[in-house]
Order: structure tokens, then C-alpha cells, then sequence
């Protein structure tokens, strides 16, 4: 055939550990105070390694005579025996001591990735090329029954112990769960469903699709290469602006600018509470990395070749995330 210069298709099937805990993790702990020893972790014996069990498919391909190629992959990967640090009770005070437990239930990720790499023009002086990296991503937990977790500690005065998020059952890792918020009401007050006492699944931290951009120009001695990544689809708990800029805070610290333009007006006295008021979509866009380049070349015997380059890092981000 006359159209591909390469095409392959691969699968794979793998089991992996995940090594993201302390050691010591399932004997007791403790550490070293002035006068004192406080344990730190209890003993779990039973302990087990957390698996994840992870299927690909995926294409390569090649063509224009290998200046354009690129892969698309569908993975499936199931986590098990979820390695988790959990405070627990126990028949004596512990303090902050905690466990590491296997928590029950599986993690499922699975989707579709995609990269396609473009040579744009190649010749004696200068060469330019475009890379564009693309995930579709679907996240949840299973076999969990009745068993809830709660995470997404909040921190800050006012809030201190409250938790937004949650492992659950048939929803996405770490789900929000919160109060609704429905605005401002005519006493300035900030207005909950059900006065909040009702919690709702309100939000995904979870990514739907990730994205990620390179390029690289070249003409002569100088060399330019520019990388840039984002993710969309998913939301953010803006705990700054739960706790640190509320309203209640005028007249003797900083508040958000944005709450002097509601209509009506909230009250100093409205109540710092979290809520869905504080959770914004995180949609971003990044400049990650850009790097111009020159090279010098040799000088004399000794040194055969030398770079001086200029680097960024992080130079700017596109979000409509206001922390």
C-alpha cells in the first residue's frame, strides 16, 4: 500500500503496585516529643499491597513519508486493595494517631488518549513542528456498599473540621458533597437549599479531558521550543475565598472585590459556611515551558560545543478560576 509508512497495532495487560506510602506503614509508629513518645500510625498486620490491573489497546500510525504520525490508545485500569490513611478509634486516646487500611471496592479509570505529531517544514535553515496530545477521561469508585469516606478537608477559621468531598459508591474520586447555594436574599443573608441542612452531590474534581501542546522552531543556530498543558471539565473549591476574603471580613481585612457588586448586598452578618458558592469550574489553560536557545559552537580544543539559552517556566495561565 502507498498510504501508510507505518501502522501497528498493540495491546497490553499489566499488574502494578503503588509504592506512594510510608514505610513502616502497617507496624505501630511513634515519634519522638521533649519529654515524650506519641505514636504517629497503629499496627495493621493485614495490610496488603494496592494493585492496579490495566488493559491498553492502541494504533500506531505513520504517513507523508513519516512526517505526520501518532497514536490513539484506549486504557481500562481497575485499582484494588486502595491504600488509604484513615483515622480510626480506638480503646485508648491516640491523638492524631492514624492507620493505613485497604479500603474495599475498586477505582475504575478508563478512556481514550490520542497523539498526533505534524513536521511542518524541514530544510537546510529551518524546521518547524507541532505536537498535540489529547485524554478522555472517566473516573469513579465501585463495590464500596454503604461505605463512605470523608476528604477534602477545609482549613481556616470559621470551617475548621469541615469536609467537602467524599469516596462513595458509584461516583466519581473524591465527589463533592455540599450545600446549594442559591444567592443572596433581600436581608443580605446568603440564601442554602433547605436552610442547609440538605447536602447534595454538587461537583467533580475529576478532569473530563486533558490537553497538551508543543512546538519547536529551528532556524539556523537559534532554537525555540514552547510546551503548554490544560485540563477541562472539572471543578475547584475555592477555599481563599470561603475563609479568608468573606464579606464579615470589611472594615478590618481584605474581602473579594467581586462582593461589592452583588445586588442585593450582602449582609456583614452572613455567615461564613461552605457551600457551593465557593466551587468554580477549573478549566485552564498553561504555558508551561518555553525555551529559546543559541548555539555557540566549540571554543578552541577544549570545549567542542556550548549552548546559551534562555528558559520559563509556568509563564502564564488561561483559566476562568478567580483563586
Amino acid at each position: 500500500q502507498s498510504v501508510f509508512n507505518q501502522l501497528k497495532l498493540r495491546a497490553s495487560w499489566g499488574k502494578t503496585g503503588n509504592q506512594e506510602f510510608p514505610a513502616f506503614a502497617s507496624q505501630e509508629t511513634y515519634v519522638a516529643g521533649q519529654q515524650s513518645f506519641n505514636r504517629s500510625t497503629l499496627e495493621n498486620p493485614d495490610l496488603k499491597w494496592e494493585t492496579s490491573t490495566t488493559i491498553n489497546i492502541g494504533l500506531d500510525f505513520a504517513i507523508a513519508k513519516n512526517r505526520l504520525y501518532g497514536s490513539i490508545d484506549y486504557f481500562d485500569k481497575k485499582t484494588s486493595d486502595i491504600l488509604f490513611d484513615r483515622d480510626l478509634a480506638d480503646p485508648v486516646p491516640v491523638g492524631s494517631a492514624s492507620t493505613w487500611v485497604n479500603l474495599p471496592g475498586k477505582i475504575l479509570n478508563s478512556g481514550v488518549e490520542a497523539m498526533l505529531n505534524y513536521l511542518v517544514i524541514k530544510n537546510s535553515n529551518f524546521s518547524w513542528d507541532v505536537g498535540v496530545n489529547a485524554t478522555w477521561l472517566k473516573n469513579k469508585i465501585t463495590g464500596f456498599g454503604q461505605l463512605v469516606i470523608p476528604t477534602g478537608g477545609l482549613s481556616g477559621q470559621g470551617i475548621s473540621g469541615t469536609t467537602i468531598q467524599r469516596f462513595v459508591d458509584n461516583k466519581p474520586l473524591n465527589v463533592y458533597y455540599l450545600r446549594e447555594y442559591r444567592g443572596i436574599n433581600r436581608e443580605g443573608q446568603a440564601e442554602l437549599v433547605d436552610d442547609g441542612a440538605s447536602f447534595f452531590y454538587l461537583g467533580d474534581p475529576n478532569p473530563d479531558f486533558l490537553l497538551g501542546f508543543t512546538t519547536n522552531l529551528s532556524y539556523k543556530k537559534f532554537n525555540l521550543e514552547i510546551s503548554m498543558n490544560g485540563a477541562f471539565g472539572h471543578q475547584v473549591y475555592n477555599n481563599t475565598a470561603n475563609t479568608v476574603l468573606p464579606i464579615n471580613n470589611l472594615g478590618t481585612r481584605n474581602i473579594a472585590k467581586s462582593l461589592l457588586d452583588l445586588n442585593p448586598q450582602e449582609a456583614l452578618s452572613s455567615p461564613i459556611t461552605a457551600s457551593s458558592r465557593y466551587m468554580e469550574a477549573g478549566d485552564y489553560m498553561k504555558l508551561t515551558n518555553a525555551t529559546l536557545s543559541y548555539n555557540l559552537g566549540g571554543f578552541g580544543r577544549v570545549v567542542k560545543s556550548s549552548t546559551l539559552f534562555l528558559t520559563g517556566q509556568n509563564l502564564f495561565v488561561i483559566t476562568g478560576f478567580s483563586g
